[in-house]
């Protein structure tokens, strides 16, 4: 099997592999490049039809020069007998090149089926992104989620809190170097934003780590993004509830973050406190109470005008207002002229 610039031959010089159904088998093969040139970052991917199972479909072979010599090994696992052609895709810096196909026969009755010819079909840029992964990433090739599948994420206020996330290949294709891009609000500091992963062979994940640090309590929305090239593959919104006293904050979720600056929350939800004089005995006393803390008296109560505030008698003890005629404090008890 040899193409302009490869060479790839199968241990002992086998032209097919033979091997029975539901039987878990390991082959070899040689790879040898014919090129003139230095190439870097050579690989290979196994495809094959769903009846035959590729327990890892993506090898590294590293830079390789004319003439050099790399031994690539796969397992596999056929589930059903009969002819079969699994493909190896020969890629040089992640571009796939050439496709060679590899004839597996499964079970006695195989050796008397005729195989197809096949021939080695080297990728021009057309039907390249056809057949593989340049045109045709989408996000149906991938998962994309918290480690472990969690619903959300607790934090503690002001802690550093590191979190997982997970990119698995779903597809049949190899999936070349992606980003994941971390987004979220300013009460959010997030230390880790950016991380790429170099490429995920066929049913393999790859988690990468990220770091943030809560400045407020509450429940807040990150945003994690997988980028392939310049196109979103995935978007993936992750919760964040920060504090132990998270659930009384998700009536707000949906709030903007300078809304709730706008309605003077405190970072626990409740309302912040003012302070006010209180009109009769002169004592401070939060704005929102309807009896003054120190004397008791109806703070929403407020003499009409200047002539009634001065025919009112306070008692200096406890500041209820004395009735007129009145000896004695009706609250306290304290003599009116003591």
């Amino acid at each position: 099997m040899e193409t302009s610039e490869f060479v790839l031959k199968l241990d002992n010089n086998a032209d097919e592999l033979y091997a029975e159904a539901n039987q878990l088998i390991k082959f070899s093969a040689i790879l040898q490049s014919l090129a003139s040139r230095y190439l870097t970052r050579v690989s290979v991917d196994l495809h094959g039809p769903s009846d035959v199972k590729i327990m890892k479909s993506h090898k590294v072979v590293g830079a390789m020069i004319s003439g050099s010599r790399r031994r690539i090994s796969f397992k596999i696992e056929p589930h059903a007998n009969g002819l079969f052609v699994l493909t190896a895709i020969i890629n040089v810096k992640q571009v796939p090149k050439y496709t060679i196909p590899i004839i597996l026969r499964v079970g006695k009755e195989s050796l008397n089926i005729k195989a197809p010819e096949y021939e080695v079909t080297p990728l021009s840029p057309v039907n390249r992104n056809l057949s593989n992964t340049s045109q045709g990433i989408s996000n149906s090739m991938v998962n994309f989620n918290l480690k472990d599948n969690i619903e959300a994420l607790h934090a503690g206020l002001d802690r550093y809190t590191e979190f997982y996330l997970v990119v698995r290949n779903i597809s049949l294709n190899y999936l070349p170097r992606v980003k994941i891009q971390l987004y979220g609000p300013p009460e959010m500091k997030i230390l880790t934003s950016t991380s790429f992963i170099g490429g995920i062979s066929r049913g393999a994940k790859k988690s990468r780590l990220f770091k943030i640090k809560p400045k407020v309590e509450g429940i807040f929305t990150l945003t994690a993004n997988l980028i392939y090239k310049n196109g979103e593959l995935a978007t993936l919104p992750i919760e964040v509830r920060v504090g132990p006293n998270w659930m009384q904050h998700k009536s707000v979720t949906t709030v903007d973050i300078q809304t709730q600056k706008g309605l003077n929350l405190k970072s626990n939800g409740v309302k912040s406190v003012e302070l006010v004089h209180c009109p009769f005995c002169g004592k401070d006393t939060d704005n929102d109470s309807t009896f003054c803390s120190n004397c008791g008296t109806n703070i929403k109560i407020k003499p009409d005008d200047e002539d009634q505030k001065e025919s009112e008698k306070f008692c200096s003890k406890c500041g209820e207002i004395i009735a007129v005629g009145a000896k004695y404090c009706r609250m306290c008890g304290k003599g009116i002229n003591e």
